[in-house]
């Protein structure tokens, strides 16, 4: 918690201990004031308690008019800011779009460097191949390190470098966006910061061969029409090619016709449990079926899981949270009695759930102004959720006794 004061004379350096200091009674309980509602003193009770504090910390500061607040809140931004534990490590979230992929082979170039380079663990990696061609990429725990530009101004920097490939969807000549808007960085589960899109120009029409494991891209070559397709070399799959086969199209795809034998273990930890299952290299992980114990709710599991096996061992854990009783309330509706109504409700933990009212005749009330009531201002249905209204329709007949005896009749 900064404090800043915008007065002549206001220096935080110096001693407000008591008024003899130089202060007189307004300054002096001025700048202790400005002292004990900074972090210089999170203990301070009172203008006479200030607790285990120190001035010394530089929460409070100071500038002598508004003009100079620029550079008051540079070092808040650029300098302080550091000692925020938060912003000592970050998240980054990148989707690459569907016009590359990362492939096996570059995925675990990915995992292997920022385990030996930045210090991470597989934990901290999360790899989503979505449904409609793109690839999100989620990185916990990036250090934020503090960085001088060339006028000496310190910011802070988390950089991950990586590769992926152009494919199918970008053989034309022509600029291919290479990331989707939401990438960024993330302090907490929330955006500080978002990338901008690059881009990459093709000049000239690409042609491209996708080696795949189970459906799933390991490598992807280019070259031009006529050259030899040359197979990777690798433990994990063979792709029996015959000798001299070359390049005759822009789009070539060679699923393996080998997989190896070699089984890797996924552990799965479920409470006091543990359970084994195995699995070849390219195949899908499918996550075990889970019994949840008694007043729980099965919360997914950590860390998330890998669509393909690698060429390693996994362990996952399984996680729940606390069940509770929902409490729904209506928070919106559409619709109306003749062509059906949805209701929303919404608990307090985030889970909605939806309610379809069949299609029904309306029931309409006339609805009387409570000031006259010989007066009928509207006529709409008793339905909460419909409330639909016929008061540009109003057509009926009012009568009343007088006390004469005599009818008198109006009508509208």
């Amino acid at each position: 918690m900064y404090s800043i004061g915008i007065a002549q004379g206001v220096a935080p350096e110096k001693n407000f201990t008591s008024a003899a200091n130089g202060w007189n009674n307004n300054g002096f309980d001025f700048n202790r004031f400005l002292h004990y509602v900074s972090s210089n003193y999170v203990d301070a009770e009172s203008m006479s308690n200030g607790g285990n504090g120190s001035k010394d910390k530089g929460f409070f500061l100071a500038v002598e008019n508004t003009d100079k607040l620029d550079s008051i809140f540079d070092d808040i931004l650029y300098s302080a800011v550091y000692t925020i534990e938060a912003f000592d490590r970050v998240t980054l979230v990148d989707t690459i779009s569907a016009d590359f992929t990362l492939t096996m082979e570059q995925e675990e170039a990915l995992r292997n460097m920022l385990i030996e380079e930045k210090g991470l663990g597989n934990d901290d990696v999360t790899i989503t191949r979505n449904a409609d061609g793109t690839t999100t990429i989620i990185i916990d725990n990036v250090k934020a390190e503090k960085v001088y530009d060339e006028n000496g101004k310190a910011y802070y920097k988390a950089e991950v470098s990586f590769e992926v490939t152009p494919n199918k969807n970008a053989l034309e000549p022509s600029e291919y966006e290479t990331n989707t808007e939401d990438a960024g960085v993330m302090i907490d589960g929330a955006y500080v910061g978002k990338f901008e899109v690059p881009t990459i120009i093709i000049s000239e029409r690409r042609n491209i061969v996708v080696f795949t494991i189970n459906g799933v891209v390991y490598r992807i070559d280019e070259g031009k029409l006529g050259d030899s397709i040359i197979v990777p070399e690798t433990a994990l799959a063979e792709w029996n090619i015959p000798e001299g086969t070359v390049i005759e199209g822009s789009y070539t795809e060679i699923e393996a016709t080998k997989i190896s034998d070699a089984k890797y273990k996924i552990t799965w930890v479920v409470e006091d449990e543990t359970f084994e299952t195995y699995h070849t290299v390219g195949s899908v992980i499918e996550p075990i079926d889970v019994d949840v114990p008694a007043g729980m709710e099965f919360a997914g599991w950590t860390p998330a899981i890998r669509q393909t096996m690698p060429a390693a061992n996994l362990t996952y854990k399984a996680m729940f949270k606390t069940s509770h009783e929902h409490n729904f309330v209506h928070v919106s509706h559409s619709g109306d009695c003749e062509n059906g109504i949805t209701v929303m409700y919404e608990c307090e933990c985030g889970e909605t759930k939806l309610e379809e009212l069949a299609c029904t005749d309306h029931s309409y009330t006339a609805v009387i102004v409570p000031t006259d009531s010989k007066s009928i201002s509207n006529i709409i249905c008793t339905n909460e959720y419909c409330s639909k209204s016929q008061g540009n329709q109003l057509s009926y007949r009012c009568s009343y006794s007088l006390r004469s005896g005599r009818r008198k009749n109006w009508r509208f």
